[in-house]
């Protein structure tokens, strides 16, 4: 099995659009970076608990935003297509 890799993100550093249209959901929802890696989508968990990982994701990315303390340059908007960020990971099966 390989070992995964982390990229650590620079909050010097623009993040993707909040253009929804520009966002590529088969990449890593937050950075948009091309890689080999299989990336995890909870939408294809068969954990007990569905959907815990696109929850846990939006609870943190609203708690982070209410502090102002993202700790990454990323415009939250485009994780929300009208129906709440949860929803729209669900749909797009964000990864």
């Amino acid at each position: 099995m390989a070992s995964k890799t982390h990229q650590m993100a620079s909050p010097h550093i623009p993040g993707p659009s909040k253009d929804t249209h520009l966002t590529d959901w088969n990449r890593c929802n937050i950075c948009q970076t091309v890689t080999d890696e299989n990336l995890q989508c909870p939408a294809e968990s068969k954990r007990t608990d569905e959907g815990a990982g696109y929850i846990r994701f939006s609870e943190n990315l609203a708690r982070f935003h209410e502090l102002d303390s993202i700790p990454v340059a990323l415009d939250i908007r485009r994780f929300d297509e009208g129906n709440g960020v949860r929803a729209t990971l669900e749909e797009r099966q964000a990864k």
